[in-house]
């Protein structure tokens, strides 16, 4: 299941809050694009204030801008590339 949403800005705040494994790769334009392997319930991607929140109860690949500020909370293991805006890692429980 992939879902997508455009930002105002390039350096607008993305939320994660992923109960699995994260890859976060930052690419050009405004999309953030989610992705998991399932076709259930288990991804929520919504517009917010600040930007953009992504939840997924599962592992998950998100494409961001690359100017974004990105803000997470992963309950297993994370791994980012190609992202050059602000990243705030609050916890993350895996690798």
């Amino acid at each position: 299941m992939e879902k997508r949403l455009a930002l105002q800005t390039e350096s607008a705040l993305v939320t994660l809050e992923i109960q699995g494994n994260l890859r976060v790769k930052g690419t050009d334009g405004l999309e953030v694009i989610a992705e998991i392997k399932d076709d259930g319930d288990d991804l929520v991607l919504k517009m917010v204030e600040e930007g953009i929140f992504v939840h997924s109860d599962v592992d998950c690949s998100v494409l961001v801008p690359r100017q974004a500020r990105v803000q997470d909370e992963v309950h297993g293991n994370a791994a980012f590339k190609a992202v050059e805006g602000d990243l705030r890692l609050e916890k993350i429980h895996g690798n």
